[in-house]
């Protein structure tokens, strides 16, 4: 993954990503704070410390995001976080 800075994008990382809808981020945080019928992306990066991705990119998953979905992405899922800052999630060895 990479996300945007001031001077342009980050260099690549590598990290697990969890891909969940709305509804199952709404019922895992006790919250309504996401849109049921969106697709977030989700990750951990310590206890109690996750950044939470809004994906803008069309997935076509339908109710339910597994690996062969996102594997069959043909192109960086982007998205932004809680803080507006935009993200792309490299689904290939490359980020374009």
């Amino acid at each position: 993954m990479k996300y945007l800075t001031q001077e342009g994008w980050s260099k690549k990382y590598t990290v697990n990503v969890t891909f969940v809808s709305g509804t199952e981020l709404n019922e895992a945080t006790n919250s309504f704070n996401y849109f049921a019928y969106s697709d977030y992306a989700v990750i951990f990066w310590s206890e109690g410390q996750a950044t939470v991705i809004k994906i803008s990119t069309y997935l076509g998953c339908g109710t339910e995001i597994d690996k062969q979905c996102i594997t069959s992405t043909y192109t960086d899922i982007k998205g932004k976080d809680q803080k507006e800052i935009e993200w792309k999630i490299c689904v290939g060895d490359y980020c374009y």
